[in-house]
Protein backbone atom coordinates (compact mmCIF):
# COMPACT_ATOMS: atom_id res chain seq x y z
CA UNK A 1 0.00 0.00 0.00
CA UNK A 2 3.06 2.29 0.97
CA UNK A 3 4.29 2.05 -2.91
CA UNK A 4 0.74 2.99 -4.45
CA UNK A 5 1.11 6.29 -2.41
CA UNK A 6 4.48 6.99 -3.09
CA UNK A 7 3.27 6.56 -6.89
CA UNK A 8 0.91 8.87 -6.76
CA UNK A 9 3.31 11.21 -5.07
CA UNK A 10 6.14 10.67 -7.99
CA UNK A 11 2.99 11.49 -10.44
CA UNK A 12 2.11 14.61 -8.49
CA UNK A 13 6.08 15.12 -8.97
CA UNK A 14 6.46 14.00 -12.82
CA UNK A 15 2.62 15.51 -13.61
CA UNK A 16 4.22 19.11 -11.98
CA UNK A 17 7.16 19.60 -13.76
CA UNK A 18 5.97 18.23 -17.14
CA UNK A 19 2.84 21.00 -16.99
CA UNK A 20 5.59 23.29 -16.02
CA UNK A 21 7.74 22.41 -19.19
CA UNK A 22 4.87 22.59 -21.39
CA UNK A 23 4.49 26.08 -19.85
CA UNK A 24 7.78 27.30 -20.62
CA UNK A 25 7.83 25.92 -24.22
CA UNK A 26 4.40 28.15 -24.56
CA UNK A 27 6.21 31.03 -24.35
CA UNK A 28 8.63 30.36 -26.90
CA UNK A 29 6.77 28.45 -29.54
CA UNK A 30 3.10 29.26 -29.35
CA UNK A 31 0.51 26.99 -30.61
CA UNK A 32 2.97 24.01 -31.66
CA UNK A 33 3.12 23.15 -28.41
CA UNK A 34 1.64 19.75 -28.13
CA UNK A 35 -0.63 19.22 -24.57
CA UNK A 36 1.88 16.63 -22.72
CA UNK A 37 -0.28 16.68 -19.49
CA UNK A 38 -3.06 15.35 -22.01
CA UNK A 39 -1.02 12.85 -23.53
CA UNK A 40 0.43 11.59 -20.09
CA UNK A 41 -3.60 11.61 -19.37
CA UNK A 42 -4.45 9.69 -22.68
CA UNK A 43 -0.80 7.48 -21.60
CA UNK A 44 -1.71 6.37 -18.43
CA UNK A 45 -5.68 6.16 -18.89
CA UNK A 46 -4.43 2.79 -21.42
CA UNK A 47 -2.19 1.57 -18.39
CA UNK A 48 -4.11 2.08 -14.87
CA UNK A 49 -7.03 -0.01 -13.84
CA UNK A 50 -10.20 2.14 -14.29
CA UNK A 51 -11.12 2.70 -10.76
CA UNK A 52 -7.44 4.88 -10.44
CA UNK A 53 -8.57 7.00 -13.54
CA UNK A 54 -10.68 9.23 -11.38
CA UNK A 55 -7.49 9.89 -9.01
CA UNK A 56 -5.35 10.62 -11.94
CA UNK A 57 -8.12 13.34 -13.06
CA UNK A 58 -7.95 15.04 -10.12
CA UNK A 59 -3.54 14.65 -9.79
CA UNK A 60 -3.50 16.24 -13.31
CA UNK A 61 -5.91 18.50 -12.67
CA UNK A 62 -4.15 19.51 -9.28
CA UNK A 63 -0.76 20.19 -11.54
CA UNK A 64 -2.25 21.98 -14.70
CA UNK A 65 -4.15 24.09 -12.26
CA UNK A 66 -0.94 25.16 -10.67
CA UNK A 67 0.49 26.78 -14.45
CA UNK A 68 -2.40 27.58 -16.62
CA UNK A 69 -5.04 30.68 -16.07
CA UNK A 70 -8.08 28.69 -17.19
CA UNK A 71 -10.68 28.82 -14.97
CA UNK A 72 -10.70 26.15 -12.41
CA UNK A 73 -14.45 24.22 -13.28
CA UNK A 74 -13.53 24.24 -16.74
CA UNK A 75 -10.46 22.51 -16.31
CA UNK A 76 -11.87 19.62 -14.31
CA UNK A 77 -14.81 18.82 -16.04
CA UNK A 78 -12.83 18.87 -19.57
CA UNK A 79 -10.05 16.67 -17.64
CA UNK A 80 -12.78 14.59 -16.29
CA UNK A 81 -14.77 14.09 -19.50
CA UNK A 82 -11.25 13.29 -21.50
CA UNK A 83 -10.41 10.77 -18.75
CA UNK A 84 -13.91 9.30 -19.22
CA UNK A 85 -13.89 8.86 -22.55
CA UNK A 86 -10.61 7.08 -22.61
CA UNK A 87 -11.73 4.62 -20.91
CA UNK A 88 -15.00 4.44 -23.28
CA UNK A 89 -12.09 4.15 -25.73
CA UNK A 90 -9.78 1.92 -23.99
CA UNK A 91 -12.97 -0.74 -23.93
CA UNK A 92 -13.47 -0.94 -27.46
CA UNK A 93 -9.73 -0.56 -28.73
CA UNK A 94 -6.69 -1.23 -27.88
CA UNK A 95 -5.54 2.36 -26.39
CA UNK A 96 -2.09 1.65 -26.40
CA UNK A 97 -1.63 0.60 -30.07
CA UNK A 98 0.55 3.60 -32.09
CA UNK A 99 -2.92 4.03 -34.28
CA UNK A 100 -5.45 4.54 -31.77
CA UNK A 101 -2.78 6.07 -28.97
CA UNK A 102 -1.99 9.19 -31.92
CA UNK A 103 -5.70 9.60 -33.24
CA UNK A 104 -7.10 9.87 -29.55
CA UNK A 105 -4.28 12.43 -28.56
CA UNK A 106 -5.31 14.56 -31.15
CA UNK A 107 -9.00 14.55 -30.97
CA UNK A 108 -8.67 14.66 -27.09
CA UNK A 109 -6.84 17.85 -27.36
CA UNK A 110 -9.09 19.39 -30.06
CA UNK A 111 -11.82 18.72 -27.97
CA UNK A 112 -10.68 19.94 -24.67
CA UNK A 113 -8.82 22.82 -26.32
CA UNK A 114 -12.33 23.79 -27.97
CA UNK A 115 -14.09 23.29 -24.45
CA UNK A 116 -12.09 25.90 -22.96
CA UNK A 117 -12.59 28.61 -25.79
CA UNK A 118 -15.91 27.46 -25.54
CA UNK A 119 -15.81 28.55 -21.86
CA UNK A 120 -14.21 31.62 -22.54
CA UNK A 121 -16.37 33.41 -25.24
CA UNK A 122 -19.41 32.19 -22.44
CA UNK A 123 -17.45 34.04 -19.57
CA UNK A 124 -16.96 36.91 -21.80
CA UNK A 125 -20.69 37.37 -23.14
CA UNK A 126 -19.91 37.65 -26.90
CA UNK A 127 -17.74 35.91 -29.46
CA UNK A 128 -14.33 36.42 -28.95
CA UNK A 129 -14.19 35.45 -32.85
CA UNK A 130 -12.44 32.66 -32.27
CA UNK A 131 -12.61 28.89 -33.18
CA UNK A 132 -12.04 25.47 -33.06
CA UNK A 133 -9.46 25.63 -35.56
CA UNK A 134 -6.89 28.13 -33.57
CA UNK A 135 -6.01 24.27 -31.18
CA UNK A 136 -5.12 22.19 -34.74
CA UNK A 137 -2.19 22.68 -34.52
CA UNK A 138 -1.67 21.74 -30.49
CA UNK A 139 -3.74 18.58 -31.50
CA UNK A 140 -1.11 17.72 -34.19
CA UNK A 141 1.82 18.17 -32.17
CA UNK A 142 0.41 16.36 -29.69
CA UNK A 143 -0.86 13.61 -31.99
CA UNK A 144 2.90 13.34 -32.62
CA UNK A 145 4.35 13.87 -29.02
CA UNK A 146 1.16 10.70 -28.51
CA UNK A 147 2.70 8.52 -30.93
CA UNK A 148 6.31 8.89 -30.25
CA UNK A 149 6.30 9.72 -26.27
CA UNK A 150 3.07 8.64 -25.29
CA UNK A 151 4.39 4.76 -24.10
CA UNK A 152 7.41 6.32 -22.52
CA UNK A 153 5.00 8.54 -20.16
CA UNK A 154 2.90 5.46 -19.29
CA UNK A 155 6.27 4.29 -18.02
CA UNK A 156 7.88 6.88 -16.08
CA UNK A 157 10.13 5.99 -13.18
CA UNK A 158 7.77 5.38 -9.89
CA UNK A 159 4.53 4.91 -11.57
CA UNK A 160 5.23 1.08 -11.52
CA UNK A 161 2.88 0.02 -8.45
CA UNK A 162 -0.19 2.29 -10.66
CA UNK A 163 -0.34 0.04 -13.87
CA UNK A 164 -2.83 -2.80 -14.12
CA UNK A 165 -1.45 -6.18 -13.59
CA UNK A 166 -2.05 -8.39 -17.35
CA UNK A 167 -2.28 -11.95 -17.62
Amino acid sequence: MHSRGLAWAMLLIWASWLTGFQAVLATNFGVWVPDISMVLLLALCAELDSRDVPFLCGVLAFTRLAFTVEPVEATICGLFVVGAAALGVRSVAEAGGPLVRSLWGGLAVLGYSSWLLAVHETRMGESLGLDWRIAVPTAISSAVLALFIGPALSRLPGLTPLRRVRW
